[in-house]
């Protein structure tokens, strides 16, 4: 019943959405919304800063710990320097920065602030689970590709919550 209602709300926010190709990209964001394991198993294909390619096969195996943020986020430019010292501190995660705007904007915010993970622009995959609870976004997920830990936002607790999610 839930799912039924979910659909019809995004459909009714789609008028445009006509096409059985559409309705199958709806019917996907609902099942992901109402999914208690999300899988994160959509093809995607994001460049980081350096020309590397990023899909979802080169997460396989490993935990990942994805920050979507952007340049208009306050809290987002201040927590770097401190999400910085995780990639020094778990060498085997794989910390994704990511971002949807251009490659020079996305360097030198990140250059001046010592923002050391791997960063990923010009993206349109992640953004879109950000939805209404703003940025940053963090996804966690374990060697298996589940997400283990999704929440909008930053604070101390939110932070300490996800390490203790890598410590598992």
């Amino acid at each position: 019943m839930i799912k039924q209602m979910m659909m019809a709300l995004l459909l009714a926010m789609m008028p445009f959405a006509a096409s059985a190709q559409e309705t199958h990209v709806v019917q996907e964001q609902v099942d992901s919304l109402l999914s208690p394991s999300i899988v994160v198993n959509r093809h995607f294909y994001v460049k980081d800063l350096n020309g590397k390619l990023w899909t979802e096969q080169s997460l396989k195996g490993h935990k990942v710990v994805i920050n979507v943020w952007y340049s208009g986020c306050g809290p987002c430019l201040r927590e770097m320097p401190i999400l910085s010292e995780w990639k020094n501190k778990y060498p085997n995660v794989i910390f994704l920065s990511v971002n949807f705007e251009k490659a020079d904007k996305v360097r030198k915010i990140t250059e001046a602030r010592g923002f050391n993970w791997t960063h990923l622009y010009g993206d349109n995959y992640f953004v879109k689970f950000v939805g209404s609870g703003g940025f940053p976004l963090f996804i966690v997920l374990g060697e298996d590709g589940l997400i283990r830990y999704m929440v909008n936002g930053t604070n101390e607790k939110i932070r300490q919550d996800i390490l203790n999610v890598i410590n598992k």
